[in-house]
């Protein structure tokens, strides 16, 4: 058993246990169970916003189009003191949705994440997808390009690579048809999913998209989703009521993250 130090907000450990495949963390997130589901053999999806928002906007999508259940919720010290307001019901800022049937989970949340907890959220991440024996976790990264440069109409552009945390998930990639990301370099949640994962042998697969510059980018989103209805059989997104709501999301998430901000002075929306 092999001990890390982490440093950020609070001090972590972690303690990795290679021959049994399983993370065991001491971290400020917590995860309050609300059902419990059976994902043995699943795929957990990061839905935790990136650039772009195309994690934010994909799990949404497919969270709405599968009729997928709230299962668990996250919670943290670190977490703004926010209660999102929903169909006149409360619900937590962080949470987990899940769908038995088609063995797959999503990590979602409207928040504008601080950095200084990429790390715990991404340990966070791996740990439950350990814990409910997941054999995949999806997440996606965007590549940011300015609009003008951004030309559509050309068949032979590639928006789309991949890559895996381990080499036999380059197979995974290969078998559906997009393209491997051979160099270059990666950040934020998907970054950390990435090197933890390969330490424990464990797959994960990030998706790595051109998004527009400063926007909430839909057509990267629905990029993503036919991936991700590639990768995991049975899973559809509704790409057409998609960027039908694509003003309702980007508004909400707008709304959300501008009370975060108030919350910190102190004060409600409506």
């Amino acid at each position: 058993m092999i001990l890390f130090s982490t440093k950020k907000v609070k001090d972590i450990f972690i303690f990795l246990n290679y021959r049994n495949n399983v993370i065991e963390t001491k971290m400020a997130i917590s995860v309050r169970q609300i059902i419990e589901v059976n994902l043995e053999g699943g795929v957990v999806v990061d839905g935790f916003p990136n650039e772009g928002l195309v994690n934010a906007i994909t799990s949404e999508c497919i969270i709405r189009s599968t009729k997928t259940k709230m299962v668990a919720v996250l919670d943290s010290p670190d977490f703004p003191t926010l209660s999102i307001i929903s169909d006149y019901l409360p619900q937590f800022p962080a949470r987990i949705y899940a769908n038995e049937e088609l063995k797959i989970a999503f990590f979602v949340t409207e928040l504008e994440i601080d950095k200084s907890m990429y790390r715990e959220i991404a340990e966070t991440m791996l740990k439950w997808a350990l814990d409910h024996h997941c054999r995949l976790i999806i997440s996606a990264a965007g590549v940011t390009i300015d609009d003008e440069k951004r030309i559509d109409s050309i068949e032979d552009e590639i928006n789309l690579f991949a890559i895996s945390s381990i080499k036999s998930g380059q197979a995974t990639i290969k078998k559906y048809g997009f393209p491997l990301l051979k160099s270059g370099t990666l950040s934020g949640i998907p970054a950390i999913l990435l090197n933890e994962a390969n330490l424990l042998n464990f797959e994960v697969i990030v998706l790595v998209v051109k998004v527009i510059k400063e926007l909430p980018d839909f057509r990267a989103a629905a990029t993503i989703s036919d991936a991700i209805t590639k990768i995991v059989p049975g899973v559809h997104c509704n790409i057409g009521t998609l960027m039908g709501e694509a003003k309702i999301i980007e508004e909400n998430i707008k709304k959300i993250r501008e009370n975060q901000r108030v919350t910190l002075r102190g004060g409600i929306y409506t």
